[in-house]
């Protein structure tokens, strides 16, 4: 559980370079200029691990195309801030996190603030897989023991798309702004609140 709260206090410290200069991650990392706390954030979390949204059912896989993503999200944002309110283990390598976020759309200035829930997976000192998840409700049992996740013949999340590929579908004329819809396909609270799941 020690690696999940340095790694959202590196995530804390990397978004606050963030917004002081923003700039595409993704870019930066392919030309190594990524900002040390950018770097400080991906240290806790496997070259190859996996980030998984549970509504849009896409997988990234990734340091790489989890900061493509990241990218897509921010360029529609004025803000955006996470902090861990709390983690509790579930057992073997995984921890269920609960995580306060607050942003602010550019397009329309609608503001999140709700929480998000994620099971992260943790294999030797680094996370390996983040998953986020629907509600508050915990898992009750890890993989392999009848949970809904290791039912035999579940399909797996499909794989994100390059960026690219889903930006060019819209329409110039209609700009779709992540940051209040949903990140990527998220659930949606009432207008009567503001509040939107994200992640």
């Amino acid at each position: 559980m020690e690696i999940v709260r340095r790694s959202f206090e590196a995530s804390a410290r990397s978004f606050e370079t963030y917004w002081k200069s923003p700039r595409s991650l993704a870019a930066a990392m392919e030309s190594g200029d990524l900002p040390p706390e950018t770097r400080e954030m991906l240290g806790f979390i496997h070259p190859e691990a996996t980030w998984k949204t549970v509504f849009a059912g896409l997988t990234f896989r990734g340091h790489l195309e989890m900061l493509r993503g990241w990218d897509q999200f921010l360029e529609v944002a004025t803000d955006y801030r996470v902090s861990l309110r709390g983690v509790e283990d579930l057992g073997g390598d995984r921890v269920f996190a609960t995580v306060d976020r607050f942003a602010k759309a550019k397009h329309t200035g609608v503001k999140v603030n709700a929480p998000l829930y994620a099971v992260i997976t943790v294999r030797d000192g680094l996370i390996v897989e983040m998953a986020s998840t629907p509600s508050e409700l915990k898992p009750s049992k890890p993989p392999g023991c009848g949970s809904r996740g290791s039912r035999p013949g579940r399909q797996p999340g499909r794989v994100a798309r390059p960026i690219e590929r889903r930006t060019e579908r819209r329409s110039p004329n209609a700009p779709v702004d992540t940051a209040c819809q949903g990140w990527p396909g998220e659930s949606r609270e009432g207008p009567e609140n503001g509040h939107r799941h994200l992640a």
